[in-house]
């Protein structure tokens, strides 16, 4: 299951908040930019306010939630906002053939003294609760906040009551009704009940319930969270899969986009780089693992991009130790536990790694790698996924 993330992320000035947008993909799958601040949400039943990208289950978004303004400069009570909840990863993010699908448009919200916003009218169109398909990656479900033109609930209303809520398409809306670029905005994550929870407890679980602990690791404890990004099978966007998701090969071919999010000092990215491994622990079948580890990816000197600590984009300007070879597992397997993991790069690592790297990637001894060339015992962050032929997504 899906649920909130435990603790808070350190707050992102204006410039980072519109980098974690484009780091998600949501710049520019549902919007062409994002300039603005931060938007707070709170649920009813959550003791505490979502942060930006948490992931949280359907049934703790039901309601819907208020909304607050924390940063933004002319927060009078005579002005008046619009807020829009949009799914842009519709049907699924693997698969977003219905993207968008309106969740809420909201005229006349004007913040109380705390930044509260507060309406007196109707929503055009009321809260629709997130509901994901079973097998789905997680779907981003964005809230926008705009400035409201004088005659928005005229022309709104019209186009909002003669236009289907799923294909919806926001670029229209927003050109139609003379909304220019949001003032505020944030999202959170909500997908499949079949997947371990978006928190470091969650991935933590998840690698002990898998197995990968202890047929990969002696052990695993997470301080931080490492995402995947892959490109949809559509074309039209990007998807980002919750651990221990059943994934397509063809779903999985392209090599993915690292994202780390993490919590300050544990991670820095001004003095850390790290080393990321994708490892198959169930070649060339999980019943006969007899050239476990296969080694699909061996990368070193990451580091976060720009000064962001949620979904930060992991790059480096070195090669590769070992490219990324997508993966193949033969037809007739069960799924393979296809598992990416990252620590925190040693000194002279390169050079004590070299030699050590089976030409073939088989039967990769990731124990004694790390002994050799002194990595930590337990990586900093971690994700898998299955993967078979035929596998079936649910």
């Amino acid at each position: 299951m899906v649920a909130l993330r435990a603790g808070a992320y350190p707050s992102n000035s204006t410039s980072t908040y519109g980098d974690i947008f484009t780091a998600s993909g949501i710049v520019p799958d549902l919007i062409p930019s994002f300039a603005g601040t931060s938007l707070d949400l709170r649920f009813p039943g959550l003791n505490t306010t979502v942060s930006i990208g948490d992931g949280l289950a359907p049934a703790q978004v039901a309601s819907l939630p208020t909304f607050y303004l924390p940063e933004i400069s002319d927060n009078r009570t005579d002005q008046v906002y619009v807020v829009i909840i949009s799914d842009p990863d519709a049907r699924t993010p693997q698969d977003r053939i219905y993207a968008n699908i309106r969740h809420l448009v909201a005229p006349n919200m004007k913040p109380d003294a705390d930044g509260k916003l507060v309406n007196s009218t109707p929503a055009l169109w009321e809260y629709i609760r997130p509901n994901p398909p079973d097998g789905s990656a997680p779907h981003r479900y964005t809230t926008l906040v705009y400035h409201q033109p004088f005659d928005f609930v005229d022309i709104a209303t019209p186009l909002v009551d003669n236009t289907s809520y799923i294909a919806w398409s926001l670029d229209d809306f927003t050109l139609a009704t003379g909304l220019e670029e949001p003032v505020a905005g944030t999202f959170f994550l909500s997908g499949s009940n079949a997947t371990a929870a978006h928190t470091t407890d969650g991935l933590d679980a998840a690698f002990q319930s898998s197995g990968l602990v202890p047929d990969l690791l002696p052990e695993f404890s997470s301080s931080a969270l490492l995402d995947l990004s892959y490109p949809s099978n559509a074309g039209n966007g990007s998807f980002i899969p919750n651990a221990g998701m059943n994934l397509t090969v063809e779903q999985v071919a392209a090599e993915p986009e690292y994202l780390l999010t993490y919590k300050a000092p544990t991670i820095t990215n001004s003095t850390e780089s790290f080393v990321l491994f994708v490892l198959d622990p169930d070649a060339p079948t999980p019943g006969n693992a007899s050239v476990a580890n296969v080694l699909h990816h061996l990368a070193h000197g990451l580091r976060p991009s720009g000064n962001l600590s949620i979904y930060a984009p992991l790059t480096n300007s070195t090669p590769a130790l070992a490219d990324y070879v997508s993966p193949a597992p033969p037809t007739g397997s069960a799924p393979h536990r296809y598992t990416v993991l990252l620590y925190a790069e040693p000194e002279a690592f390169a050079e004590k790694a070299e030699g050590l790297i089976p030409t073939d990637r088989l039967s990769f001894n990731l124990t004694a790698f790390a002994e050799q060339t002194g990595l930590a015992r337990a990586p900093l962050a971690g994700n898998f996924f299955y993967s078979a032929q035929n596998i079936t997504i649910s």
